[in-house]
C-alpha cells in the first residue's frame, strides 16, 4: 500500500518544472507592470501643475466649444466648421484652424468631470503616457520576441526627458493619444486583426493628422517580418490604410478646411528640408544626450549646422541600408525613427522642432540602439542599464518642474532662447495680467525688436499704451501693425476708435472702421461701428 501511494505522488522532476514555470508566468506579467509602474512613479508629479498660457487657454480655457455639456456641444466637436475656440483669437495669437476631433472630445470629457481644475487633466495624460509605455512594451516583446528589449525599449520610454513636454503640458494630450491609438493598431495589425487596426488608425488620425506618416512603418513591419509576400497580401492588409489617409487628407483640404493647423502639406522646399534634417540632428543629440532640452527651438540654419546635420543623416542612412538584412530590427527601428519625424519638412517653420515631436519616434530609435546591447551579454551590463535609468529619472522630474504654471515655463524658456520673441510675447502676457505694465511693456518691446511684425506683440503693447494714455505711441504701434498685417479687423477698430476720439480725424477714423467691417461684418459690436460710421460726414 506504501508503494502505491508513492507511485502516485508527483514526480519530483515534474513539480520543479512546474515551479519554474510558475516563476517564468510570474516574472513575465510583473516586467511590464514594473514599467507601468516606474512611469507612474516618475510623472506623478506633474499632475500638481497648473494651465499655461501657451494653447492651455485657447483649447480649455478659453473654449467654449468644451464647456458645452450637452449633446450638441459634443456634436459641434464632430463638425470640422465648428472651432469657436480659435476663430475668436485666431487673428490675434497666430493660431490657424484644426480638426482633431478625438483630442477634442477627450478634453470635452474631462472638463465635463473635472471641471478647469489641472490636476484631472494632468491625471489623465499621466495615465495615458503609463498605457503607453505598457503598449510599447508589448508592441516590442511581440516584434522582437526578446523580454529583455522590450523591458529596456518601455523602461527607457518610460522615463526619457524628451517625453516630458508630451505628458506634462496639458494641450499636448493630442500627441500622447495618437500615439496610443497607433501602438494599439500597430499591436493589432501585428496579431492579424486588420479591420481593429483599420478603426484605430481612424482614432489616431483623427487625434492627430500627422500621425498619417506612421503608416510607414507598418508598411516597412509588412517588407521586412511578413512571411506572406504576394501582392494580393500586400493590397488585403495594407492598401485600406493608404486609401483612409489619402481620402482624409483629400476630403479635409479640398472640402473642409482651408489648413491642417500648423501642418501644412506644401512641396517640398528647400528650407522645409534643412529644416527637416537640422531637426533630425537635433532631435538624436536630445535622445543621447537630454541634458539641454528646450522650450522653445530656433533652428540653426548657419553652414556648420548645416554641414553637420547633413553627415548625420548620411550615416542614419548607411547604417539603415547596412543593417537590412543582416540586423533588420536596428534597420526597422530607425526607419520607424526616421518615418515618423517626416512632418518636421512640412511643418510650419516656427515650430519646426519640439521635444513633444519626439514621443512615438524615440521608441524606433530605441529600439534599434537597445536590441543588439540586450543580445550582447558583457559585463556590467545590468549596473549600466539601472544607472542610465536612474539618470533619465532625475532628468525627468527636474525637467517636470518647469511646467508646473506660466511664469515658471517661460522664465525657464528666457533663459534657454533669450533670442526668442515669442518667449518675451509670452512674459509680456503674464505681467500685464499681473498688473506689471512696466515690466510688461519692457518684454513686449523685446519682441517686436527681435520680430518687428509680430502682430500680438503689437497689438498688446497699443492696448497698454490706450490704457496708459499714450494715445500717440498707441496710434504708432497700430498703425506698424495694420501697415503689415492689414487683413486683420481688430486692429483697424482699434485706429479707427483712436482716430475718431482722440485725435478726431474722421477720414482716418471711417476709413478703418469700414475696413474693420468688410473684413468681419459679424464681429463683436459690428452694430455700434456702422452706427458711429453714420453719424459722421467724411470731409
Amino acid at each position: 500500500m506504501y508503494k502505491i501511494f508513492r507511485s502516485r505522488s508527483p514526480d519530483k522532476h515534474l513539480q520543479d518544472e512546474l515551479t519554474s514555470m510558475a516563476r517564468k508566468r510570474l516574472t513575465t506579467a510583473f516586467r511590464p507592470l514594473a514599467v507601468g509602474i516606474l512611469a507612474l512613479a516618475i510623472y506623478l508629479p506633474s499632475v500638481n501643475g497648473e494651465f499655461v498660457s501657451w494653447d492651455d487657454d485657447i483649447y480649455i480655457q478659453r473654449n467654449t466649444m468644451i464647456k458645452n455639456s450637452s449633446l450638441s456641444g459634443l456634436l459641434n466637436i464632430l463638425n470640422p466648421f465648428e472651432r469657436p475656440y480659435l476663430n475668436k483669437y485666431a487673428a490675434m495669437e497666430d493660431y490657424t484652424f484644426e480638426y482633431f476631433p478625438v483630442r477634442d472630445i477627450f478634453i470635452w470629457f474631462q472638463y465635463w468631470i473635472f471641471g478647469e481644475n489641472p490636476l484631472g487633466f494632468h491625471a489623465f495624460s499621466v495615465g495615458i503616457h503609463v498605457l503607453n509605455t505598457l503598449f510599447v512594451y508589448w508592441s516590442i516583446l511581440k516584434l522582437t520576441g526578446l523580454e529583455l528589449t522590450a523591458l529596456g525599449v518601455g523602461a527607457i520610454f518610460a522615463v526619457h526627458p524628451v517625453n516630458v513636454e508630451a505628458v506634462s503640458w496639458i494641450s499636448a494630450q493630442k500627441d500622447i493619444l495618437s500615439t496610443m491609438f497607433f501602438l494599439i493598431c500597430f499591436l493589432s495589425f501585428m496579431y492579424n486583426y486588420y479591420f481593429l487596426s483599420f478603426i484605430l488608425f481612424v482614432f489616431s488620425l483623427l487625434s492627430k493628422p500627422s500621425i498619417a506618416f506612421a503608416i510607414i512603418p507598418m508598411g516597412l513591419y509588412m517588407a521586412l517580418f511578413f512571411k506572406d509576400k504576394r501582392l494580393g497580401s500586400y493590397v488585403y492588409k495594407f492598401l485600406p490604410l493608404i486609401v483612409l489617409i489619402l481620402a482624409f487628407f483629400g476630403l479635409l483640404r479640398s472640402h473642409l478646411l482651408k489648413d491642417l493647423s500648423m501642418f501644412e502639406i506644401f512641396p517640398l522646399k528647400l528650407i522645409s528640408f534643412l529644416q527637416g534634417l537640422v531637426s533630425i540632428r537635433i532631435s538624436i543629440g536630445n535622445i543621447f544626450f537630454p541634458f539641454h532640452l528646450k522650450v522653445i527651438h530656433n533652428i540653426p540654419y548657419n553652414a556648420q549646422s548645416l554641414i553637420v546635420s547633413f553627415i548625420v543623416c548620411v550615416c542614419l542612412i548607411l547604417t539603415i541600408i547596412l543593417t537590412i538584412n543582416k540586423a533588420s530590427i536596428v534597420s526597422f527601428g530607425l526607419l520607424w525613427f526616421v518615418t515618423t519625424l517626416l512632418p518636421l519638412f512640412f511643418i510650419y517653420k516656427g515650430m519646426a522642432m519640439s521635444d513633444k515631436y519626439l514621443y512615438l519616434p524615440s521608441v524606433g530609435f530605441l529600439l534599434s540602439i537597445i536590441w543588439p546591447l540586450s543580445r550582447r551579454d558583457f559585463k556590467g551590463k545590468t549596473h549600466i542599464f539601472f544607472v542610465v535609468l536612474l539618470c533619465l529619472s532625475i532628468l525627468s522630474v527636474k525637467r517636470e518642474y518647469i511646467w508646473k504654471d506660466s511664469l515658471t515655463l517661460w522664465l525657464q524658456a528666457l533663459e534657454e532662447t533669450p533670442e526668442s520673441w515669442l518667449v518675451h510675447h509670452k512674459l509680456g502676457t503674464i505681467f500685464t495680467e499681473e498688473g506689471k505694465m512696466g515690466m510688461a511693456i519692457q518684454e513686449y518691446e523685446k519682441a517686436t525688436s527681435i520680430f518687428p511684425t509680430a502682430l500680438p506683440s503689437l497689438r498688446n503693447l497699443g492696448a497698454i499704451m490706450v490704457r496708459e494714455k499714450r494715445y500717440d505711441k498707441a496710434i504708432e504701434i497700430f498703425e506698424k501693425a495694420v501697415k503689415a498685417h492689414p487683413e486683420y479687423p481688430e486692429i483697424h477698430r482699434f485706429l479707427g476708435v483712436l482716430y475718431l476720439k482722440i485725435t478726431h480725424d474722421k477720414n482716418e477714423a471711417i476709413y478703418h472702421l469700414r475696413r474693420s467691417l468688410e473684413l468681419d461684418p459679424h464681429q463683436d459690436g459690428a452694430d455700434v461701428l456702422r452706427k458711429a460710421i453714420k453719424g459722421y460726414t467724411p470731409d
